[in-house]
């Protein structure tokens, strides 16, 4: 398959969610891999780095990979820009994302997101706000997350809903929902 569906972040021109004035930062597509293996295939292939866990979570059962191709817009806000004033559990980033119109991303979101976004800056961490319930071998609450490191691009996952309390200025990426015109 072409990688002619890879986009660069667009910061500029793009849609705006009313309730928090975030902007899409970026338009990834889904559907373009029919299976697991495929997908993580096409990572390895761009030299990514996969942790076990992420690996572990990508083949459980309820990860489901798109049959359709489809676009989804995303954004990027931090803690405080959602309006939390010092550093919170994963939970009260979710529940004040929610409460300001955004969405949780699908699973599929975050290992597309990995392999389309090519021009990620050294050391930029992302974490990737997770609608279904992501756990690890051991039944912890997981999200994925995102780097680049020593020229490699890397997908993990990290502690999820009250494991962890994350700082103001830590990124997380939503869904915006798309307006039917």
């Amino acid at each position: 398959m072409q990688d002619t569906h890879l986009l660069i972040p667009r910061s500029v021109g793009g849609l705006t969610n009313e309730r928090t004035n975030l902007k899409v930062w970026m338009t990834i597509t889904l559907g373009l891999y029919h299976n697991v293996d495929a997908l993580l295939e096409a990572l390895t292939s761009q030299d990514c780095c996969i942790s076990n866990d992420a690996e572990w979570t990508m083949r459980q059962a309820n990860f489901i990979v798109s049959s359709e191709i489809s676009k989804v817009d995303l954004v990027l806000a931090s803690a405080r820009q959602l309006g939390l004033r010092r550093d919170s559990h994963y939970g009260n980033i979710f529940d004040c994302g929610i409460g300001r119109g955004l969405q949780p991303c699908s699973a599929e979101i975050a290992p597309q997101l990995r392999r389309q976004y090519v021009n990620q800056p050294e050391g930029e961490i992302l974490r990737i706000v997770a609608r279904e319930r992501i756990t690890d071998e051991k039944g912890r609450r997981k999200i994925f997350a995102m780097m680049q490191s020593e020229g490699r691009p890397y997908l993990d996952t990290c502690g999820g809903w009250t494991e962890i309390c994350y700082r103001l200025d830590d990124i997380f990426v939503w869904s915006l929902p798309r307006k039917i015109l």
